[in-house]
């Protein structure tokens, strides 16, 4: 195991708001690794938090891409945009009183157009192109991540039933990450038992973390499952799927204590030097900025030109 510092990084997190990701690892590290507490940073990267949290920006992406080789990123948590791949493009799209209207319509297919469809428009190109940037990138870095020993966790909607729809674990590159010899695995749930508003089967690829034992133990029995899905518009104009974007508490308590764990067992078998190593001044920067909560903030659209 390296030395210090060492990072916990919750990539393309939305704001930052009560009870998210954030907020519940950084609580399990201060009750359960106290002692180390203070060299392990807690960051979310979003340009939903601030602008300059762009993992387009070079520097940021190397600072992302060297402490993940470095074995220095202990867990990593990402859900890659799924604007461009949702299924609710391929349904009928209603107004709130019921009628037909238009909606934005497919940019992918399967099983050979999962990363765009030909004869799309430039801007749908555009965001084809964000889109298979981010999710890339994002695997990139699990990768990384994963071979050094840390935590990973990315969150996708699960394949629909309709074979003729496209997914990312439909590609090759996912089903080879989960294939023989590789660190990955997928664990299928709802999220709706975790305090989700909408029915929203999701499908998370992990490794090195307790995740299936995790979300089943802290499933809320008590909750009923929602009948609405999340297609169409709402009556302001706005997508249903935003209902989607932020993780209920409940989800993500369970990633902050499957990571916390697994950070708890790695320190415990060999346990990093106490003393003070110096933080980079990029990391002290993102740290700082993501620590404060913004309620006053909105959720953005996913597709942001690179």
């Amino acid at each position: 195991m390296s030395t210090g510092p060492f990072y916990v990084v919750h990539l393309y997190s939305g704001r930052r708001r009560d009870a998210d990701f954030h907020y519940y690892m950084q609580k399990f590290l201060d009750t359960g690794l106290q002692r180390f507490s203070q060299s392990v940073l807690v960051i979310s990267i979003d340009t939903a938090i601030d602008d300059s949290m762009n993992i387009h920006d070079v520097h940021l992406w190397q600072f992302l891409l060297t402490t993940a080789r470095a074995s220095q990123l202990l867990a990593l948590l990402l859900g890659p945009p799924c604007e461009t791949w949702s299924g609710a493009r391929f349904e009928d799209q209603l107004d709130d009183k019921g009628m037909p209207m238009k909606g934005p319509r497919p940019l992918r297919g399967a099983p050979d157009s999962c990363w765009g469809l030909m004869q799309l428009s430039l801007r749908e190109l555009l965001q084809i192109q964000v889109g298979n940037n981010l999710l890339l990138k994002g695997l990139l870095l699990c990768i990384c991540v994963a071979c050094g020993g840390g935590a990973v966790a990315l969150e996708h909607p699960a394949p629909p039933l309709q074979i003729e729809r496209p997914s990312i674990w439909r590609t090759a590159l996912l089903k080879l990450l989960c294939g023989p010899g590789m660190p990955f695995r997928q664990y299928t749930f709802q999220q709706w038992k975790h305090g989700a508003k909408g029915v929203k089967p999701t499908t998370l690829l992990f490794a090195n973390a307790a995740i299936p034992r995790t979300f089943a133990a802290h499933e809320q029995h008590h909750l009923v499952n929602p009948t609405m899905p999340l297609i169409g518009r709402n009556a302001d104009g706005s997508f249903k799927t935003s209902a989607a974007k932020e993780y209920p508490a409940g989800m993500n308590f369970c990633f902050a204590e499957a990571f916390g764990l697994q950070i708890e067992a790695r320190f415990s078998q060999c346990q990093p030097s106490d003393s003070s190593t110096e933080v980079p001044a990029l990391a002290q920067q993102l740290a700082a900025i993501s620590a404060c909560v913004d309620r006053d903030r909105k959720i953005q659209p996913d597709y942001q030109p690179i």
